[in-house]
């Protein structure tokens, strides 16, 4: 029995769930940046500001612009509940994409 196997076909499909992996991880990220938003605290940033970019063919950046103490929002800040609740989404869409 012989077996042919399409590497380039293979390598396109797997580049292409990556690419949508990431994407759904920025999105989901972006999602988890506005729920964490404390609704007392303004931030000077709207909702609307939260986004997400693509940074070449591993990584996705979540952008949530703050206007407060840097060094609060490392320890307890929006994005320090993001990067807490994160890895969980990620990994259930890592199921998801990859199977």
């Amino acid at each position: 029995m012989t077996v042919e196997l399409y590497e380039e076909k293979v390598l396109a499909e797997y580049k292409n769930r990556r690419k949508k992996f990431l994407k759904a991880c920025g999105m989901a990220g972006e999602a988890l940046a506005v729920m964490n938003q404390p609704p007392h605290i303004d931030t000077g940033a709207s909702i609307n500001a939260k986004t997400h970019k693509l940074i070449g063919d591993d990584r996705a950046e979540v952008i949530a612009p703050l206007f407060y103490d840097v060094y609060l929002e490392r320890r307890y800040g929006i994005m320090a509940k993001t990067l807490d609740e994160l890895p969980e989404v990620m990994y259930k869409l890592e199921r998801q994409y990859f199977g």
